[in-house]
């Protein structure tokens, strides 16, 4: 047990969660709790992190960085599993057992240390910026769909954004960007247009296209 708290760079005060953790037949009540614990802590970040990120976004980078997967994967990279006691005849898979293990664990610091320790743990093992920046590349924007839209349907022509808005001091900056699709580019009997508000150009960028696209699901010509 000691090599283990070394591990996570936490020690018990009551060993007593710690082994309910390990044991693969008595964790499963203790993971639901973790789960829970963690989808708050780990909402809690990207909310204060990305604070122009809309909720669709928000979800599938949560999604992401708390996915089995990658709880396997953690399990494995700080050689955790090795500390786990399966039940006889264990049937779920490697990745599923670890992933439940890790929330088990989750919610062992939290019933001994709180909600501060728990959360230090997770900043230090599960909220990794390195990769939650690598996730951040794979969420499909709403700019790059914007773009693969008009591309695809309106022989290849991409949109371009304006800055409608600027005020604020360099370090605090608010920006208002806008994207307008002519009717003579969609043949529709009015222009479509998206406004968008971001602390960047990017970002007043990203939510000028979620707009614009919207109003094109609206009128069923985007899925």
């Amino acid at each position: 047990m000691s090599e283990f708290e070394r591990k996570i760079g936490y020690v018990f005060k009551d060993r007593s969660f710690l082994r309910t953790a390990t044991y693969q037949e008595l964790n499963r009540t203790l993971a639901f709790f973790g789960d829970s614990a963690l989808d708050f802590v780990v909402a809690e970040y990207l909310f204060k992190k990305y604070p122009d990120m809309d909720q669709g976004g928000l979800t599938r980078l949560k999604a992401l960085v708390v996915s089995d997967e990658r709880f396997n994967e953690i399990a494995r990279r700080n050689d955790l599993e090795m500390h786990l006691i399966l039940k006889k005849g264990a049937s779920s898979s490697a990745r599923k057992r670890n992933a439940t293990f890790l929330e088990a664990v989750v919610g062992a610091i939290y019933l001994d240390g709180g909600m501060k320790q728990m959360r230090e743990f997770v900043y230090r093992m599960i909220i990794l910026p390195q990769d939650i920046d690598s996730y951040l590349g794979n969420l499909v924007k709403e700019k790059v769909r914007l773009n693969e839209f008009c591309q695809q349907n309106y022989d290849g022509f991409t949109p371009k954004s304006v800055v409608i808005h600027s005020e604020g001091v360099p370090h605090d900056m608010v920006f208002v960007m806008s994207y307008t699709l002519s009717k003579e580019t969609t043949n529709l009997d009015h222009d479509i247009t998206g406004i968008g508000t971001g602390s960047s150009k990017a970002s007043a960028e990203e939510n000028a296209a979620k707009e614009i696209n919207e109003q094109l699901r609206q009128l069923c010509l985007m899925e």
